[in-house]
């Protein structure tokens, strides 16, 4: 199997950019809003692939205890070279305000009828289900309106995906040893996740990730 030695560094989000966002969406107040920054909490400050993002089930996120994380089940994960699917549980006690987010919003959906089976991210589109998921394409164009304050140059230029590689980056550049990380996204083998390492100034490091503190 190939493994790209390199990530191209203009497609990783800032620290700047990444507060920027976050700071656009938590001043709105609809829920299309509110949608549109869960997605973007899960993809640059959890590092899910859009097909986790897409499979992610309310009880999938724990939020209490010594050890929040977000678990990726099996069925929901990407298949390896060999077609097997590994599960693997995200933590969120590297990033405060991550986690913050999440609960609220799960929150919101479990005191709305959700139950830990029902979808984490929902559509809203007139006369869809209310426990729809929200579908795959749906997620990489409401990534694009996530991330306009940015411009339209990087809107074009940033996919969903992007976000993950972002998270991969800034979570290293915070000090997470290259096994946590390898762990939290996934990967077959630290190789895979060491084409991250560099990419960064240590001190780039968004202050939503809250990582150089953390335990």
């Amino acid at each position: 199997m190939h493994i790209s030695t390199r990530v191209d560094q203009t497609r990783i989000l800032q620290a700047d950019e990444i507060q920027a966002v976050i700071e656009s969406l938590d001043s709105k107040t609809t829920k299309n809003a509110a949608i549109n920054h869960t997605l973007f909490r899960l993809s640059c400050c959890v590092g899910l692939r859009r097909c986790e993002i897409h499979g992610l089930n309310l009880g999938d996120v724990v939020t209490h205890g010594p050890r929040p994380h977000v678990r990726v089940r099996p069925e929901t994960s990407k298949a390896n070279s060999k077609g097997n699917r590994k599960g693997r549980k995200v933590p969120l006690w590297w990033d405060a305000g991550t986690r913050e987010h999440l609960q609220a919003w799960q929150e919101w959906r479990f005191q709305h009828g959700g139950k830990p089976s029902s979808p984490f991210l929902i559509g809203v589109k007139a006369g869809a289900d209310p426990e729809g998921r929200l579908a795959m394409k749906a997620i990489q164009k409401r990534w694009k309106t996530a991330i306009a304050t940015l411009g339209k140059a990087r809107q074009s230029q940033l996919s969903v995906h992007d976000g993950r590689h972002s998270f991969a980056s800034h979570s290293l550049q915070a000090g997470r040893s290259l096994v946590e990380v390898r762990d939290a996204l996934g990967h077959s083998n630290v190789s895979i996740t060491s084409i991250y390492l560099h990419m960064l100034d240590r001190n780039d490091v968004p202050d939503v990730f809250q990582m150089r503190k953390a335990k």
